[in-house]
């Protein structure tokens, strides 16, 4: 996403994505924007995740609406983070700490990630007729609906929960929430790892980033757990689109994003066969990373006209 201004003196909008790996901000004031990224810091919650979005916005101390977007499960109604598997935190009351920090105006609006991604998508597509389902692969996997041109959320904001879906009854591997057998414990960026340490059998130090890079150049223990967990990922996607069968299927997330040919598309081929209605249309998120901090940005203003 472009940098549009540097001023940061009177913004007037702060969306804040707080994820596992990284937190990122969009601001806007008027027709000016920004983006900005960093890696996440949990070690003194909330304090070292403050001290980060401080760090990004410029020291900005003014807004008239924020909406911070959560990797994990929050209550919406509270404005807190309840908990964020893959980070190892959770009760903190979030939306208490933003508006001490910057107290804004009128809203402080918490929401899952994919809640605030799937809003940003479908206000920025040109294709709002269409029943929309977005999912993010990235250290974990989340999922969000808009259906009848009506985004659902959820009496809390936690309803499309799909990276939690059981696709292996058998529970061989553990997932960050700490139940069994979950789509994000084999298929995610941390699923990867841990479903290939099952796989493997053994402890080895590598990251999902390694796992591709090996089956891409042709190791053939890679390239062959690639094909299971490419299998596996295709039932979890074909369960979202038995689901909701929605006409379009935006997927985003980074490691979605960097894998696009090698691990998305043909999840996708391989989900067909799985799926009992019409495949949907499936495209690559226009948003990118800054999907969630933009939607939440736009869903705390919204709450405020």
């Amino acid at each position: 996403m472009q940098s549009y201004s540097r001023d940061v003196k009177a913004l007037s909008v702060l969306g804040v994505d707080i994820g596992a790996s990284n937190f990122r901000v969009y601001v806007e004031r008027g027709k000016d924007s920004y983006a900005r990224k960093t890696k996440a810091d949990f070690s003194n919650p909330p304090i070292s995740i403050l001290r980060k979005i401080n760090s990004m916005v410029g020291g900005a101390k003014k807004f008239d609406a924020i909406g911070i977007a959560v990797a994990g499960f929050v209550s919406s109604k509270e404005g807190s983070i309840l908990k964020m598997p893959n980070a190892g935190v959770s009760n903190i009351r979030i939306s208490d700490v933003l508006q001490e920090a910057f107290r804004p105006s009128k809203s402080v609006k918490v929401m899952n990630d994919a809640v605030a991604a799937v809003y940003g998508e479908w206000i920025s597509t040109s294709e709002k007729d269409k029943d929309m389902v977005y999912l993010t692969f990235s250290t974990g996997i989340g999922g969000a609906a808009i259906l009848d041109g009506k985004l659902v959320a959820g009496k809390e904001g936690n309803s499309h929960e799909v990276g939690h879906i059981v696709i292996d009854a058998e529970g061989r591997v553990v997932c960050g929430c700490g139940g069994r057998g979950h789509w994000e414990a084999y298929c995610s960026g941390s699923g990867l790892v841990s479903f290939f340490r099952y796989y493997a059998n053994k402890e080895e130090e590598l990251s999902a980033e390694t796992i591709f890079s090996l089956a891409t150049s042709g190791k053939m223990q890679y390239k062959r757990f690639l094909k299971k967990a490419i299998t596996m990922n295709s039932a979890g996607l074909a369960s979202v689109i038995n689901v909701y069968s929605p006409e379009l299927l935006v997927i985003g997330g980074s490691v979605a994003l960097h894998n696009w040919e090698n691990y998305i598309l043909p999840s996708i081929e391989e989900a067909k066969s799985k799926v009992i209605l019409a495949m949907p249309h499936v495209k690559k998120s226009e948003l990118g990373d800054y999907a969630s901090a933009y939607g939440a940005a736009k869903l705390a203003m919204s709450s405020t006209s």
